[in-house]
């Protein structure tokens, strides 16, 4: 009889160059997130520039970038089970940061289609690749806070873009932009630089997280074949968690996408003034919301709480759903907003129990695969599907209410995610608690 293929291959007591690799991974993190966001609060420049109107622009934050994202993960995560992930992120890095310096240099809606599809490539490297290392990095007992102080690098990154990004196309507007270029080109082309400066520092991630630990055994167990028949044994508990996230994401997505134009014109608040409410709510709310819910999570399952992490991921999509539908329903001043924008910042993020919750329950030789196919599922349908939900609810049954779309939006996101974390509850598999 074969011995059960080793889930936790991570240290029992992490070190000092763990925690200093996490830190890594949460620096490049939020530079994906600033590189990527900073269009969301460029909305109207942009669509004046390129003359085009709310569905194609979310169409440019959402379907552009995330179809090659997503996709593209899936054989990153294979690759990181096979190849040096520190040399993966690097290349990764180095390929969204000029990508995002073309999309400050476009001129026209297929232009920044494209250069918005490079930065998703770029990207695609960073999440799969950094949650396996993660995952070698940390023991089981310390995973659900690792990974989510890894997504709070997100919120951190949004938060940076929405502030940073502020002040920075105010100055550009000032000065009528730099070398010719309009002032929201001129934004963007100076948040690249920081990429290619920082992606050499990957390289100081420990060697022992840089490849996937496998043994003859694993070895023969990691490839396709072995990888597909764990998979298939598995879709019972993993699709409906993966789409209950999915709905997470399309909804909050969703909600930050169109979030600067709802205050552009109901409140005509100018970007800096946007940039500083998203970037407090995100920056301060988003950052404690992350770390909480690892922390949480952590606690539940020492507790032996079965179904902590999916119990926990149920619990927020429900709120979620009911605080963004009373929001965008009853709310009439910015104060309001910014209130339920922090709440929804501190509740949504479960990227942490998410990841967890796979690397729990994957071998070490399938969590790249596992974590990217999550990715694919998570980004492509929360990406996608949330803007232009809200866009297309708006335009085509509100009559351009951008705050009605989100509103519905939230509702029907809260009640489609909460049906699957419950049914990918019924279909967890038992886990022995040795390794905590």
């Amino acid at each position: 009889m074969n011995a059960p293929m080793k889930l936790d291959t991570a240290p029992a007591k992490a070190g000092p160059r763990a925690y200093f690799g996490l830190a890594i991974l949460v620096i490049l993190t939020i530079l994906s997130y600033v590189d990527r966001t900073i269009i969301l609060l460029l909305v109207e420049p942009i669509k004046a520039d390129l003359g085009i109107d709310d569905v194609q622009f979310s169409l440019l934050t959402g379907l552009s970038f995330a179809m090659l994202y997503a996709v593209l993960g899936v054989p990153f995560g294979w690759l990181a089970d096979r190849y040096s992930r520190r040399w993966i992120i690097y290349l990764g890095v180095t390929a969204w940061s000029i990508a995002t310096g073309l999309c400050g240099l476009a001129t026209s809606f297929w232009h920044l289609f494209l250069a918005r599809m490079g930065v998703g490539v770029g990207e695609a490297t960073l999440s799969p690749v950094g949650y396996a290392i993660a995952g070698d990095l940390f023991s089981r007992r310390r995973l659900a806070l690792a990974t989510s102080t890894l997504a709070a690098g997100t919120a951190l990154g949004a938060a940076i873009a929405y502030g940073i990004g502020g002040v920075l196309m105010d100055w550009a507007e000032a000065r009528g932009g730099l070398f010719g270029l309009r002032p929201w080109q001129t934004a963007i082309v100076m948040l690249a630089l920081p990429g290619l400066l920082i992606a050499p520092f990957v390289f100081v991630i420990p060697k022992y997280a840089d490849k996937a630990a496998c043994d003859d055994r694993t070895e023969q167990a990691g490839t396709p074949e072995g990888y597909l028949r764990w998979l298939k044994a598995n879709l019972s508990h993993l699709i409906p968690m993966m789409a209950g996230a999915a709905c997470i994401y399309a909804l909050m997505f969703g909600v930050t996408a169109w979030m600067p134009a709802l205050l552009f014109r109901r409140f005509a608040m100018s970007p800096t003034e946007v940039g500083a409410l998203l970037g407090l709510s995100f920056g301060v709310s988003g950052v404690t919301g992350f770390i909480l819910s690892g922390w949480i999570v952590d606690w539940l399952a020492t507790t032996r709480m079965r179904h902590a992490q999916l119990k926990y991921m149920t619990f927020v999509i429900a709120a979620l759903g009911l605080v963004g539908l009373a929001t965008f329903t009853l709310a009439g001043t910015t104060t309001q907003i910014a209130t339920a924008l922090g709440l929804l910042a501190l509740l949504a993020p479960v990227n942490g129990p998410a990841m967890a919750y796979l690397q729990i329950h994957t071998p070490a030789q399938f969590r790249g695969r596992t974590i990217a196919i999550f990715l694919l599922v998570y980004n492509l349908f929360g990406m996608t599907l949330g803007p232009a939900a809200v866009a297309l609810i708006s335009q085509e049954v509100y009559g351009d209410n951008i705050g009605a779309g989100m509103a519905t939006m939230s509702a029907i996101a809260g009640v489609a995610g909460s049906v699957l974390l419950i049914f990918a509850q019924r279909h967890e598999p038992a886990m022995d608690n040795g390794n905590l």
